[in-house]
């Protein structure tokens, strides 16, 4: 009912909770929508958020609420009570909630509620408590694959063959699969290590099956149950290439992601994937990242009749058909795959870092430009960018080039904005500064649509003196390459002495660098012919007090000597603080 403001809402004591009132509610089709409601407000409660201040107290916000220890008793009793229903009257078969459509979600926010209480770590990470042993044990009646003990007397059986099957039923099914990946996730030690002993065997079947792939990916995020041994062996026991087929791509990224996190079997990771792509010798290393995009074996062939193509034309149409490049499939799947990769020790995907070049040529801008703009693709820009990136500088600096004359484009687009500020944040002094002439052509119109990467780029700042943006650039890439430095020293650490083991995707990754040596010289001469158009530009400008284009420029307003005292003075003073950190440094 409605409440004044500040009333304390009391809630009366409910009838005695009766195990089989407890499932029926659980498992009632309108019945379980309270349930489930009653137990996310419990975590909400649990979590200590803030209400929202009131128009009348608006400086002085509701402290967080805690759970009282009669609303904790009442939870566990709860799951204790769902418990008692299992083993006694649905004598030990828990089909009748797990495969329910309405007991399945009210288990699932049982599950994570009852684990939260009584543990310091939160979820996945206490040991002790009564929520966690009262969570342990409504797992193992839930899933039969969690218990070693007989049945008992009276009972069904659940132990043999007959767990087994049931268990694989409940992981193929729709709505069973959701509470195993509950009880998966929120799992104590003990039962992490039965769920593991009992996916181990079956992981590969598990990881081509529609729903219960769902299941294998969660088992991936765990880490209590996907530690560095379960991941080796995950590797040896799925094939990437039949994954990749039937698009089970999802398997693949989660494991490459439990790969970072554990920073371990990179290298028999890579070297998996790169063969279901259909990248198998030294002369289809150059189109490793396009068959990474589009996760097609398919894509490496089109790519090696388009170069056999280009050099039969002597290069005048390499890649294109009547006159216009051809446009390589991008998959978001892959684009998160390629992202994961870019996260990986230099060492391990060296072929990778060797293709990528070929995405900085001129006949891919296209592609570049669509990646920009794509949802998942443009986390691949700014991994590729990012301090600690697998790449070498003189790829990064060729790939933030080729961005140069649409960055105006992509300034506007919601998700090119993020690459253009990746690509700011990456560029030396120079390609900032062209960069930031570009940018300004737009005006007060990216000021005011995307005042984000105006101040990121700190355009302000420019407009009000180039000198002193300068220095700040310069700082800023001076503390960039230091922290880069910082960051990447335990991943080449991790990687020194490794050398020889990858001596030969080395040698592969240098002979696919002699196919491109034509369009490097090409592009050596762009970007001198670059250098020159942008000394005119700035010669041009120099006129402006700002170094900037102005709207008007037929109009250059002079200087006051007021203002160019105050100008002078401060910077000065910035002179001075600099000497002075030096010094302190």
């Amino acid at each position: 009912g409605e409440t004044e403001e500040g009333d304390d809402i009391e809630i009366p004591d409910a009838p005695e909770f009766s195990p089989s009132r407890c499932a029926g509610m659980m498992c009632h089709a309108k019945a379980s929508h309270v349930f489930r409601a009653l137990i996310n407000t419990a975590q909400t409660v649990r979590s200590g958020r803030q209400a929202e201040p009131t128009k009348s107290k608006a400086t002085e916000p509701t402290p967080p609420m805690r759970p009282s220890k009669a609303f904790t008793s009442r939870l566990l009793d709860t799951v204790t009570a769902v418990s008692r229903y299992v083993e006694e009257d649905e004598g030990g078969d828990p089909s009748g909630i797990v495969l329910d459509t309405g007991g399945s979600p009210a288990v699932q926010a049982l599950l994570r509620a009852a684990a939260s209480v009584g543990g310091k770590k939160g979820m996945s990470g206490s040991s002790g408590g009564k929520g966690r042993k009262r969570t342990d044990r409504l797992i193992r009646l839930l899933l039969p694959c969690c218990t070693d003990e007989p049945p008992a007397a009276g009972k069904k059986e659940s132990g043999g063959e007959r767990a087994e099957e049931q268990m694989e039923r409940f992981v193929r099914s729709p709505v069973g699969s959701r509470v195993v990946e509950a009880a998966i996730e929120v799992a104590g030690e003990e039962v992490a290590g039965q769920l593991a002993g009992f996916f181990r065997p079956r992981i590969r079947p598990f990881s081509l099956d529609g729903r219960a792939n769902f299941v294998v990916q969660r088992i991936l995020q765990t880490p209590s149950i996907c530690g560095e041994e379960f991941l080796r062996e995950m590797i040896s026991r799925l094939d990437f290439s039949q994954l990749i087929s039937q698009r089970r791509e999802g398997v693949v990224w989660r494991l490459l992601e439990a790969c970072r996190r554990t920073q371990s079997s990179h290298r028999e990771a890579f070297k998996a994937l790169t063969a279901a792509v259909g990248v198998t010798t030294s002369a289809q290393f150059p189109f490793l990242w396009r068959a990474l995009l589009s996760l097609s074996p398919a894509e490496v062939q089109r790519a090696q009749e388009e170069e056999a193509e280009g050099k039969a034309d002597g290069g005048e149409r390499r890649g294109q058909a009547d006159g216009r490049p051809k446009n390589i499939f991008i998959q978001p799947v892959g684009c998160s795959i390629l992202e994961a990769l870019l996260h990986f020790p230099a060492a391990a995907v060296q072929p990778l870092t060797s293709s990528l070049k070929g995405l900085t040529l001129e006949r891919h801008k296209e592609t570049l430009i669509r990646l920009a703009k794509h949802p998942q693709g443009c986390r691949v820009l700014e991994a590729a960018v990012a301090p600690g990136s697998p790449l070498p500088a003189a790829t990064i600096g060729r790939l933030i080039r080729r961005l140069e004359g649409r960055l105006a484009d992509l300034a506007m687009h919601p998700t090119g904005s993020f690459a253009v500020a990746a690509a700011h944040e990456a560029a030396e002094v120079e390609q900032k500064k062209r960069m930031a002439l570009e940018l300004l052509k737009l005006g007060e119109e990216l000021k005011e649509r995307n005042y984000a990467l105006w101040r990121r780029c700190k355009l302000s700042t420019y407009l009000d003196d180039m000198n002193d943006w300068e220095k700040q650039q310069a700082k800023g890439s001076k503390a960039a390459r230091l922290f880069e430095d910082i960051l990447g020293g335990s991943e080449k650490k991790a990687g020194k002495g490794k050398t020889k083991e990858s001596g030969g995707s080395k040698g592969s990754g240098e002979d696919s660098d002699g196919d491109n040596e034509e369009e490097e010289d090409e592009e050596d001469e762009e970007e001198s012919a670059g250098k020159q158009k942008n000394k005119k530009a700035n010669g041009a400008l120099k006129g402006s007090p700002n170094g900037t284009a102005l709207k008007s420029p037929n109009k250059i307003p002079k200087m006051a000597p007021e203002e160019k005292q105050k100008k002078d003075k401060r910077k000065r003073q910035e002179e001075e603080e600099e000497e002075e950190e030096e010094e302190g440094e």
